[in-house]
């Protein structure tokens, strides 16, 4: 929380900074993690994505296009929407405990 507050950067860019900048690791450039600095609404093939943020920009939603049964006032971040596309559930019987999704290929 120190680095965060004292680099003035989010969650995201600080853990990339503290490896990266104070660990000397070289971090691996990927298409595949978003944040919310960066326009979600283009981002394609949801499914393979290994990270996504939302956010808003100008009182606008920043969140990736998923079609579901939610409305954006039941979903307003997309959370239940993308935790269908791993966990297929009618959304009358929808139960979700908060997770973390990863996809680690070796």
């Amino acid at each position: 929380m120190a680095t965060a507050e004292s680099i003035r950067l989010p969650d995201d860019c600080t853990v990339g900074y503290i490896v990266e900048a104070l660990l000397g690791v070289g971090l691996t450039r990927s298409a595949l993690f978003h944040s919310h600095l960066e326009n979600l609404a283009l981002v394609s093939d949801i499914p393979r994505q290994v990270t996504l943020s939302y956010g808003t920009v100008e009182n606008s939603r920043n969140t990736v296009n998923v079609k579901g049964p939610f409305s954006v006032e039941e979903d307003p971040t997309s959370f239940f929407k993308k935790s269908q596309l791993y966990c297929p559930t009618p959304k009358s019987n929808l139960f979700i405990v908060p997770f973390l999704l990863l996809r680690i290929h070796f």
